[in-house]
């Protein structure tokens, strides 16, 4: 990690915080998170473990357990219990945006979106996501991911262990699915073709 840091810091009564600058950093890793370079601007201020922030983000190469989600920007608003946040990546024709609600829950960091879309070219599927949760070093697992585009539609829920284990489980219905439109955002699919009614598990 290489970081260049220019901060405003304000201390008050224990264990509060001010905090208004810029950091840019370089080779983030915080498992299943990899960013190639990072720029963060604002302002953090309250409890440094629960914060209250007002946020702009800037990220190149962005990945998440292995999969390049591309540069994008984002913004991160509130605290101390959960945070708003708009995201906007892309990686070459392909483009994923959302907006969502971020909450840090034990061990775990929970996303909930309401709105995602994602689109190669002119084509493009939206949807949601439910109960995303994020337990760095261990787990990656979702309540329910809905995506749709015309007629087709997609709605899987899983559990991908971070400790080697890989997938534990998962189960997805799918109806109607160009799977080579699709592929760009699921590797695995790379080279397979045609329409697809199945239920998964």
């Amino acid at each position: 990690l290489d970081a260049d840091v220019h901060a405003v810091v304000t201390a008050g009564p224990d264990p509060r915080v001010d905090v208004r600058g810029y950091a840019d950093l370089g080779g983030v890793r915080f498992a299943p998170l990899q960013v190639e370079r990072l720029r963060v601007s604002g302002r953090m201020s309250g409890d440094p473990t629960r914060p209250q922030v007002n946020a702009s983000v800037r990220a190149r190469r962005l990945a998440i357990g292995g999969y390049v989600v591309g540069d994008g920007t984002a913004t991160v608003r509130g605290g101390p219990a959960s945070y708003d946040t708009q995201m906007r990546f892309a990686n070459g024709q392909r483009r994923i945006e959302l907006d969502a609600a971020i909450a840090h829950r034990g061990s775990s960091w929970q996303l909930d979106a309401p709105r995602v879309e994602l689109a190669v070219g002119d084509a493009a599927w939206r949807g949601q996501v439910q109960g995303l949760r994020i337990t760095p070093g261990r787990a990656l697992e979702a309540e329910m991911v809905r995506i749709a585009s015309g007629s087709q539609r997609l709605e899987a829920h899983g559990r991908y262990g971070l400790d080697r284990a890989g997938l534990r489980e998962f189960d997805a219905q799918l109806q109607g699915l160009d799977v080579g439109a699709f592929a760009p955002f699921i590797p695995a699919l790379a080279g397979y073709g045609g329409i697809v009614d199945a239920h998964i598990t």
